[in-house]
């Protein structure tokens, strides 16, 4: 069996690591600036904060990272702060990268750097030039990559102050593997006279493990020797992890020849990601360490790496689900946001801008799938290396089973109104003569659109958190009048249109503990139901009625009721995975059952004498998470 070698951790991904140039350990500034969060009151400074941290995460836990960039992006948006967007997308972009999403790694890098280019920001520039030329390494073009390199290097030659030089002279012995070692020694030379010159205490430690790396390349164990000892005395002393990861791989690569002394050094590293929550590496290092402990023959020892893959594995796992849930979470608020702007903006703003929500709806199903292949292929991974562990594996599939239909269901719903609104905004641009009468048409046809995809993917988001992580109760004591009057000031524009009243008789005193989202979840669907089908200048009515145990709420309309069959069918989509807008709001009503289920209740629906439809639920009136 072909044993691997030490991993060398100082890869281009340098850059990412120091682009931020602070001087304490990773995971005490981390924690420092977690804990200065709450007292930031000024939104510019938490953005900058924020992308921060995100940074200084993205090599210990890159989901982490991704997070972090953003809930910045998000803010800096709403403030029109151009700097902190494109910062943010930095962090976004390196976390994509850590990801091995290369292609949207490069594209988003891409719109950095013209930013940057357009600000004439010169070193900010050749940093992104050589985080791609680290992204193309990564997809395995050389030739892109070393393109990027020097293109990175002759942009930071005109900058007045050269400290970035060091970096960049760094990244370049890294990325041109193939230099001589002449070649080598020179541009590390001149990164190291850089690094002194403006005393960065990183640089100098980087610039160590480079020179003793070209040392132990050239089998030269004997001046190597002192310069590991002094990488990992530093990385100590000024607490930075990451490279005392680092020295320990470069210890056991000058041990190479002994597998106890690797196993023993790579042992201490995998200790040492652990402990520090270096997420990204973990993974990396129990497999080198299992190859060893393979080697030697001792069951017990590789069956508890063999463990300790698993989990890390399963943490992976967990964090592409998770990693997929923010990404769809932070699209669907873009868009809300984006919505909500419209109505103060001229026509050809809202044409843009509807076109603009199609193209992103269409990026994140494409995205969505880009993800689904790398959590693929990442499976078909961890099934061939823990095939023992049955029960994993059958996790794994379901989950794999999940995505898939998942999918199905993203496609489905949003193909047909995405292609019906991106026609005719084509057909609005592609006819400047149409008439006022036309134009106010299509808007009315481009709003229907855009609000039903709107619904059904507010459906589809509640409905994905319920399959995928259940829910956690949150009780508290509600009133139940107030809950409707919330409930019924989201629909008052149904209301006056179809001119229908709406009457609260529950008693303003009635209160019960309960989960407040569950409930109005339940309450606005029940109330879209009966606003849908009510007729014109109809009347909705709501009572409550309170024993010593319950309290039972009904919904009542006068619309024109619904057959026997209807009634028997309404409840019953429950966990199938079919269309959420399928059959109107068939999934909706199946979440209210397993809600109110889940609050202890039950709910029903029967026709009114002589029309008109009445939903009811009852639940308990006792604290469920207290009892």
């Amino acid at each position: 069996m072909r044993l691997p070698k030490a991993i060398k951790y100082l890869t281009p991904i340098l850059l990412f690591c120091l682009c931020y140039n602070y001087v304490k350990g990773q995971s005490a500034l981390i924690q420092e600036q977690q804990s200065k969060l709450s007292l930031v009151k000024d939104s510019i400074t938490l953005v900058n904060s924020l992308n921060r941290i995100g940074m200084l995460y993205h090599l210990k836990n890159p989901d982490s990272c991704f997070y972090y960039g953003m809930k910045a992006k998000a803010i800096a948006i709403r403030l029109h702060y151009l700097k902190g967007v494109t910062s943010a997308d930095n962090v976004i972009a390196s976390a994509l990268y850590l990801k091995g999403l290369f292609t949207e790694s490069l594209e988003l890098f891409g719109k950095i750097l013209l930013t940057y280019r357009q600000q004439l920001d010169a070193e900010n520039t050749a940093i992104v030039l050589m985080n791609m030329s680290t992204v193309y390494l990564g997809l395995g073009d050389t030739l892109h990559a070393k393109m990027f390199c020097r293109r990175a290097i002759q942009t930071g030659r005109q900058l007045k102050k050269d400290s970035v030089m060091s970096i960049l002279y760094a990244n370049y012995c890294i990325v041109n593997s193939s230099l001589s070692a002449d070649s080598a020694g020179y541009y590390v030379d001149k990164a190291q006279e850089i690094a002194k010159r403006y005393k960065d205490k990183r640089m100098l430690i980087v610039i160590m493990q480079l020179q003793a790396n070209n040392l132990l390349v050239k089998d030269d164990k004997k001046d190597a020797l002192p310069l590991i000892k002094q990488s990992l005395l530093e990385s100590r002393k000024e607490g930075m992890e990451y490279f005392e990861i680092n020295s320990l791989g470069l210890y056991a690569d000058y041990y190479s020849d002994k597998p106890d002394s690797i196993l023993s050094y790579y042992n201490r590293a995998y200790q040492l990601a652990d402990k520090n929550g270096y997420v990204y590496l973990k993974v990396k290092v129990l497999k080198i360490i299992l190859a060893y402990t393979e080697k030697s023959g001792n069951k017990d020892k590789i069956i508890n790496v063999q463990n300790l893959i698993e989990k890390a594995l399963v943490i992976e796992n967990n964090n592409i689900k998770k990693f997929i849930g923010d990404y769809i979470k932070y699209n669907a608020i873009q868009d809300d946001n984006t919505l909500l702007q419209t109505d103060n903006k001229n026509s050809k703003a809202k044409i843009w801008l509807l076109i603009s929500i199609c193209v992103i709806s269409i990026l994140i199903i494409i995205f969505i799938y880009r993800l689904y292949q790398v959590s693929r292929r990442h499976e078909q991974r961890q099934l061939q290396l823990n095939q023992q562990v049955q029960a994993q594996n059958n996790a794994l599939q379901e989950a794999d089973e999940f995505k898939n239909k998942l999918l199905s269901i993203l496609a489905h719903d949003f193909r047909a109104p995405l292609i019906s609104t991106i026609n005719i905004a084509h057909m609005m641009r592609d006819n400047p003569g149409i008439t006022e009468e036309e134009i106010g048409k299509f808007y009315g046809d481009i709003e229907k659109d855009a609000t039903r995809m709107l619904e059904s993917f507010d459906t589809i988001l509640q409905w994905i958190k319920q399959q995928m992580s259940g829910y956690a109760l949150n009780t508290e004591k509600l009133a139940l009048h107030r809950l409707f009057d919330e409930s019924g000031r989201l629909f008052s524009q149904l209301l006056d249109e179809k001119k229908i009243t709406l009457c609260n008789k529950i008693p303003e005193d009635m209160t019960v503990f309960s989960d407040r989202e569950i409930l109005q979840f339940v309450n606005r669907n029940l109330l879209s139901n009966s606003i849908r089908f009510s007729p014109e200048g109809g009347t909705i009515i709501i009572k409550a009625e309170q024993t010593d145990t319950d309290f039972t709420l009904t919904v009542t309309d006068n619309g024109p009721g619904m057959s026997a069959e209807t009634i028997s069918r309404l409840f019953l989509v429950s966990n199938q995975f079919v269309s959420p807008t399928q059959h109107g709001a068939g999934i909706a009503l199946s979440m209210c059952k397993d809600f109110i289920q889940m609050l202890g209740g039950r709910i029903w629906a029967e026709n009114k004498e002589p029309n008109g439809a009445v939903f009811s639920y009852t639940i308990p009136l006792k604290d469920l998470k207290a009892a």
